[in-house]
């Protein structure tokens, strides 16, 4: 509950001070502050540049806080926004944690900001290859998300096209039925079909929808209702 209270002296002012302390616990407990009083629906923008400078911890629990808050206002400060590109980009090519690399493309994703699509496509595209099948699934959930606030950008860079040939080799099963959710959702968007069902797809998506959450296998199943066996012994194999 310590998080809801607000201090004697002016709660902004407050806060600022905390977030720039060079304590690292006191800037800790301040970003709690801050997100949770966010969520009550309180105007904290003021403090956009003192929760940026907390980017420069590598802690995952402190780039979860400052992530929540610059999604939640990148829309009113979009040129604020900006600034934080170089950080999302750095994280999306940390070598050694798969979590950060997958939190700042899905970050970066949601941000909603059409002139910040430019900066997320080489992350984005990279992401789709990761070794890693969360990062690949974080990077496959993300195109939509692109799709929806500037389609022409995200066909210009050949990011649904990428997200096709990703569904033709994907080996993991949640990665290929999150794939072709996104898919789906894009088809939606878009108003036509993205890729075909065929046989040997279709037995893959077969193994993959019991990996995927309830909403994915929405999509999947709307989308294998469009498969057409080539004859009976054909639909068979799959009564």
């Amino acid at each position: 509950m310590a998080f809801f209270e607000t201090g004697k002296r002016g709660e902004i002012s407050e806060l600022h001070d905390a977030l720039n302390s060079k304590n690292f616990e006191d800037k800790k407990m301040a970003l709690k502050k801050v997100i949770a009083q966010m969520t009550l629906g309180k105007d904290l923008s003021p403090l956009f540049q003192s929760v940026l400078k907390c980017l420069e911890y590598t802690e995952l629990d402190i780039k979860k806080l400052v992530y929540l808050y610059i999604i939640n206002y990148s829309r009113s400060k979009p040129d604020e926004a900006i600034m934080t590109i170089s950080s999302f980009r750095k994280d999306a090519a940390n070598k050694t944690n798969p979590i950060i690399r997958a939190l700042a493309v899905r970050t970066m994703s949601s941000l909603r900001v059409p002139k910040l699509n430019e900066y997320l496509v080489e992350p984005l595209k990279i992401a789709l290859n990761d070794e890693d099948p969360y990062v690949r699934k974080t990077a496959v959930l993300s195109i939509p998300k692109v799709y929806e606030i500037a389609p022409n950008d995200a066909e210009t860079n050949n990011l649904v096209s990428l997200l096709e040939v990703l569904v033709t080799k994907e080996s993991n099963g949640l990665v290929l039925a999150n794939a072709i959710a996104s898919l789906e959702e894009i088809a939606i968007l878009s108003g036509r079909v993205h890729i075909k069902v065929d046989q040997q797809l279709l037995s893959r998506i077969l193994v993959a929808i019991n990996e995927c959450m309830e909403w994915a296998q929405v999509f999947i199943l709307d989308f294998l209702s469009k498969y057409s066996p080539k004859d009976e012994k054909e639909a068979e194999m799959y009564d």
